[in-house]
């Protein structure tokens, strides 16, 4: 019961977003990382791709009998119900740099993603809380 009661809902959604942006977070600071690094290519999550995987997560959770969030992740890669390969790490070259070391990453580009990629943990994180206080209070009958 507990098990399906923490996949319905918010909260399933909001873990699989926090659980985006940790890992988004580490690929972020492994670029500021090797700045120094000549021929090092720039490596992220795709934020759009993570977005609309969600989205249709939530509509094939919304058709079921028993709505239950089911969006698999390792991390790394996510996944939609089917199994399918939707998000993983890119490469990005599309950052118009031009270096002699032929390195394609930026301390500014970086360090603007670090503080946009940490606003949106905050925020989901925040959500979360509230959903468990929301549950607390339902459970005491407060």
């Amino acid at each position: 019961m507990l098990d399906t009661m923490f996949r319905k809902g918010a909260l399933p959604v909001l873990e699989q977003a926090m659980n985006f942006h940790e890992q988004r977070h580490k690929y972020i600071v492994q670029n500021i990382a090797n700045i120094e690094t000549p021929g090092y290519e720039r490596r992220d999550l795709d934020p759009a791709a993570f977005r609309n995987l969600v989205k249709e997560s939530i509509v094939v959770r919304d058709k079921k009998a028993v709505k239950t969030f089911d969006m698999n992740g390792d991390g790394h890669h996510w996944m939609n119900h089917l199994g399918n390969l939707r998000v993983g790490h890119v490469k990005d070259r599309g950052r118009d740099i031009l270096r002699h070391d032929e390195n394609n990453t930026s301390i500014e580009t970086e360090m603007v993603e670090l503080t946009k990629n940490g606003m949106a943990f905050q925020g989901r994180a925040n959500l979360y809380k509230k959903q468990l206080e929301l549950m607390r209070s339902a459970i005491r009958g407060n």
